[in-house]
């Protein structure tokens, strides 16, 4: 799990992958199950990428695939993996819209 915040252009993301400032964030425009499920998946991506020693920033696709691998190898349901995976992709997407990451 991801224990220690990560500054990203003056953002910090704490193990809830939220930007510090309030209101604000990938998982803001969320709620309930949704917003917990996602919520789930972002950490144990991040998680999975400490633990290989990627930077949450500096995941490549490559990187992003073999999370999937993983899953797969642990028996997940292909709905969770893809899920998981959509996740990860519009926590990327929100991060270039903020100019968070560049594109």
């Amino acid at each position: 799990m991801l224990t220690e915040p990560v500054r990203v252009r003056g953002v910090m993301f704490g193990p809830s992958c939220l930007p510090a400032a309030p209101g604000h964030g990938f998982l803001a425009g969320y709620t309930g199950l949704t917003r917990e499920a996602y919520a789930l998946d972002l950490r144990q991506f991040a998680s999975w990428c400490q633990q290989h020693h990627i930077g949450l920033f500096q995941a490549r696709r490559a990187d992003i695939e073999c999370f999937a691998r993983d899953l797969e190898a642990r028996g997940r349901a292909r709905a969770t993996i893809t899920r998981r995976l959509c996740t990860v992709a519009g926590f990327y997407r929100y991060a270039v819209e903020e100019e968070l990451l560049d594109h």
